[in-house]
Order: structure tokens, then C-alpha cells, then sequence
């Protein structure tokens, strides 16, 4: 049983639920599957409607009684509540409670859900809640969460979770910071549409996490992580760039080496340099332009993407070389 399939099929469960109930059935999904148990989620929201003919079963109409609650009356109506179930290795349901189920429930306490396999009057062990101290009394008189705009019918945007269809300044900056890390991620125009959806997913694919191309808490610290990981290289690129810059009014020499011969014309092939090499002392000016050609460059890497930071690193460490060589000879 791979452990993607089952988030893939959770996931579909879980439109309109809460963005902090929602991220949690799906830790329980991964933290169930570290121990060897295969857990989907089966339901999420539920209307009105179909609570009510929930209810009906096993009362006025066949099949077993598997709710004590009518429309309205259950959290499963609010966005608050799932359901699951514990799969056997073949992907079959085993509705059978034992020490897994047991487990699971365990799992989910252990995330701050509520887990109906503990309750007194009605053990209820596939369901999953957090009601945020609300009753379903106050929810039907229209009470809602903290942080969002009613559960039903949420909106991506107030989900706390970024995803295909989202829009705003939220995914631009996804957009931007992909980008920087050298995923093509499309236009940056605040819509999180298919090829911002590509992006990431290969993003994730190349981290080990889940592969669902939403940016929920995981992907976007890893996001983070490794956009500070590039601002260190950019940061010591810039000072690198500085040391260079010292390095090159310090190098001056009436008859120029081999090394200096070899360093302009590094600097010409790869375009931080558009004159000639001097025959005689560096002068002021052109330093000035190497300098510039350079920072000009570290720009364009910064925008473009990583990958080219560390190829330009490369060269930056070559030419420092080259000029410690030069002062060594000029000493």
C-alpha cells in the first residue's frame, strides 16, 4: 500500500473541512502509515441532506444505525469532523476494531483531535473532530471558528492551505519563491493555476514529501528552508564579489603576468568584462566595469535561479585563486 494513494484518496475527502481538522486527518494518515497502518480518510463535510438520510439508515430505511445525529446536530454539518478507516495490506476496509483502530485514535488524540472511539454513549470509532469549544447549537445559530469566513463552501483563500484555484498575494509570493529556487512555476500573477501546480509538485518530489501540489505547513517550511539556504550562498557571493573587488585595485602591475593574462580573459569569455586586456596598470575605470559586470550578474542569478549561483560561485572561487596568485607575485 503506498502511502501517496492514500493521501490522494484522503484528500478528495476532504473539501469544505476545516484547513486545521484537514491538516491533521492527513498527519494521522502519515503517522499511522510510519507504524504499518494503512488509514484513509472516508468522509469529511456532510449537508444537511445527506445527515439527515444518514440518520434514516438502519431507522427508516435499511442497513445498520451508524449516527445518533440528525441534519444539523453533527460536526460533520460544520466542516469539523472525519471519518476513516483502517485498511487492510490487500486495500481492502476492516471494519473490524482492533489494536489498529485503537491506535489510530491514539494518533489523532495525539494532534488535539477528539476521537469518537472514546466516547461513553456512543462509540462512534471511525470519527475525527475539533469543535473549537463551539456546540452544534451555536454553529446552527451561526457561530464559525476562529480565522475564517463559515466553513461551508470555504473559499481557497481562507483554507490556510494554497492550492489549484487559489488566488492572491499568498501564492505570488509561492510563485516568486519557487521560481527562485528554479521551479517554473509560469507568470507571476497571484493564480495558482496548472503550471504553478507542476511547480510544485515537483518541488515536493525532490524534498520527499507528500506529492499533492498544495502548499500547506510542510511544503512551505521546506520552501523556507531552502530559501535560506540560498540567501547564505548570496550572502557569501556578495562577499566574495567584495573581496574581488579589493583584490582587483590591489592587483595592478606594470608588466602583466600569465595569471592576470588568464583571469581577463576568464572575465572577457564570460561576459563580466567588454574591453580589452590592459597592457599596462589596471586602471580605475576598468576595474570599475569588472565590478559592475559582476554585480550585474549576481542580479540576474538572484532572479533566474539557484542552480546558477552555485556554477557562478564555482567561478568566482577561481578567480579569487588566480588573484591570490597575482598578489603572491606582486609581493
Amino acid at each position: 500500500m503506498n502511502l501517496q494513494t492514500l493521501i490522494d484518496r484522503s484528500q478528495l475527502k476532504l473539501d469544505n473541512v476545516h484547513p486545521y481538522i484537514a491538516e491533521r486527518a492527513l498527519e494521522v494518515v502519515r503517522k499511522s502509515y510510519a507504524e504499518g497502518i494503512y488509514v484513509q480518510i472516508t468522509h469529511g463535510y456532510r449537508s444537511i441532506q445527506e445527515q439527515d438520510a444518514l440518520y434514516a439508515q438502519g431507522r427508516t430505511t435499511s442497513g445498520n444505525i451508524v449516527t445518533n445525529a440528525r441534519g444539523g446536530y453533527s460536526y460533520h454539518n460544520f466542516g469539523l469532523a472525519v471519518d476513516f478507516v483502517v485498511l487492510d495490506s490487500n486495500g481492502a476496509a476492516n471494519w473490524t476494531v482492533d489494536s489498529r483502530w485503537k491506535r489510530v485514535g491514539a494518533i489523532g488524540e495525539s494532534l488535539s483531535l477528539e476521537w469518537g472511539g472514546n466516547w461513553s454513549n456512543f462509540r462512534d470509532y471511525p470519527h475525527l473532530q475539533y469543535t473549537f469549544g463551539l456546540t452544534t447549537a451555536q454553529l446552527r445559530a451561526g457561530h464559525r471558528p476562529p480565522n475564517t469566513s463559515g466553513i461551508i463552501n470555504i473559499s481557497p483563500n481562507t483554507s490556510g492551505q494554497i492550492k489549484l484555484g487559489s488566488r492572491g498575494d499568498k501564492v505570488k509570493d509561492v510563485q516568486q519563491s519557487l521560481s527562485n529556487l528554479g521551479y517554473s512555476v509560469g507568470v507571476f500573477d497571484g493564480v495558482f493555476g496548472d503550471k504553478t501546480n507542476e511547480g510544485v509538485k515537483q518541488f515536493q518530489r525532490d524534498y520527499g514529501l507528500v506529492v499533492d501540489g498544495i502548499v500547506g505547513k510542510q511544503t512551505l517550511d521546506a520552501i523556507t528552508k531552502e530559501e535560506d539556504k540560498m540567501k547564505e550562498k548570496i550572502e557569501k557571493l556578495e562577499k566574495e564579489l567584495s573581496n574581488l573587488t579589493t583584490m582587483i585595485k590591489q592587483g595592478a602591475s606594470p608588466e602583466p603576468s600569465k595569471w592576470a593574462s588568464e583571469m581577463w580573459e576568464e572575465l572577457r569569455i564570460n561576459g563580466y568584462f567588454d574591453g580589452k586586456r590592459p597592457k599596462g596598470l589596471i586602471t580605475r575605470e576598468e576595474s570599475g566595469q569588472v565590478i559592475n559586470r559582476l554585480r550585474k550578474n549576481l542580479l540576474n542569478l538572484i532572479v533566474n535561479n539557484q542552480k546558477e549561483l552555485a556554477n557562478q560561485s564555482e567561478t568566482l572561487e577561481s578567480l579569487e585563486a588566480k588573484l591570490k596568485e597575482i598578489e603572491k607575485e606582486n609581493s
